[in-house]
């Protein structure tokens, strides 16, 4: 019983203290982070390797048993597992719970740079990725259209990512579902014919010449300059004038034997918003923030964008997971006042009026 005691004599002391924890509580309300789901970054990681050509029993030798025994070699290890196909090599390593995270992917990190020049000189690509859960989209909005243009869309939809990408606490901006523009030649073959001109050799010529190469440097006392190549196309109509055949004075163009244009990848899927043609773009939330503070700049950001959009494009918000962390909290809210309310009528009961 001193200790209650002590509080009654000193009540002022109490009073103060009691005051410091409510509004330290309240402080901690209005700024602790708030999203839906735990920003996670377990301790494991995959690295993935793309070898063109190789067969799963070549990718297992030269490529996955050399890169498991470096990797058998670090400490805390839980489980490794890999999975060998055509081109294609996956290892995925786990660490035990508590290990740190950021420490284990450097030393993942280093075993893998170890041992790179003993793997074959062919492989394409070797990536090693750290796991993590933090990347969960909290914002979806849809660019939806009856007519207008992939183009279009894609236009509205880059200058709407610039936009989210300043707002705070927004991480990364994606956009979904239009297909990427890419140059296309459309050979006539009776021209090559005529020309005798072989589409590897046409080939040959576009990569050739689409090539920035070093050419050195001139010293001219204490000024020095670079010299490089004038490759990387930057217009259609250079493309067009690429030189790919010259004989007994007669210069062939690309254009004199093919159809040089923009156009768009050949769609592999169709993105549909309510059943009309639409093009997305997803938001994630950077760690240790406030999804409803992001919301807030997010929706100011998004009535202005759609203010200056073409009559032929909606603005439209398809997933919006601030609402379902309000409905969350709303619960918690609900049942943490319940509990309030039935430990106060306990204590009531139990201890009377008077105290």
């Amino acid at each position: 019983m001193r200790l209650p005691r002590l509080a009654i004599e000193n009540h002022q002391f109490t009073n103060i203290f009691i005051i410091l924890l409510v509004i330290t509580g309240i402080v901690s309300f209005f700024t602790m982070p708030r999203s839906e789901d735990p920003q996670v970054a377990p301790a494991a990681s995959t690295i993935v390797v793309v070898y063109p050509g190789a067969n799963p029993k070549d990718m297992e030798e030269l490529v996955i048993d050399p890169l498991e025994e470096a990797l058998n070699e670090l400490e805390d290890i839980k489980s490794m597992s890999s999975q060998a196909e055509d081109g294609l090599g996956i290892i995925n390593i786990k660490f035990l719970t508590g290990s740190d995270p950021d420490k284990k992917y450097a030393d993942v990190l280093q075993k893998v740079n170890s041992i790179r020049h003993d793997l074959p000189q062919e492989i394409l690509s070797l990536e090693t990725t750290k796991w993590t859960v933090t990347d969960v989209q909290i914002l979806q909005v849809a660019l939806v259209t009856d007519s207008a243009a992939y183009s279009t869309l894609e236009k509205e939809a880059k200058q709407l990512k610039k936009s989210f990408e300043r707002s705070p606490g927004v991480k990364r901006v994606t956009i979904w579902a239009y297909p990427q523009q890419e140059v296309r030649v459309s050979l006539e073959m009776e021209k090559n014919a005529h020309y005798r001109i072989t589409l590897s050799h046409i080939f040959n010529a576009i990569q050739s010449t689409n090539q920035n190469i070093p050419g050195g440097k001139i010293d001219l006392g204490g000024k020095t300059f670079n010299i490089e190549t004038s490759g990387s196309f930057a217009s259609i109509s250079e493309i067009e004038n690429t030189i790919i055949h010259a004989a007994n004075g007669n210069v062939v163009h690309l254009k004199d034997v093919a159809d040089v244009r923009l156009a768009y990848q050949d769609l592999t899927y169709k993105a549909r918003l309510n059943g009309k043609r639409a093009v997305f773009i997803t938001l994630s939330q950077k760690k240790g923030t406030n999804i409803f503070s992001i919301k807030k700049e997010l929706v100011k950001r998004i009535d202005d964008f759609s203010r200056q959009l073409p009559s032929s494009v909606n603005l439209v918000t398809a997933f919006d997971q601030s609402e379902s962390v309000a409905a969350r909290l709303n619960r918690f809210f609900s049942n943490l006042l319940q509990g309030l309310f039935l430990v106060g009528i306990v204590v009531l009961l139990a201890v009377g009026f008077r105290a």
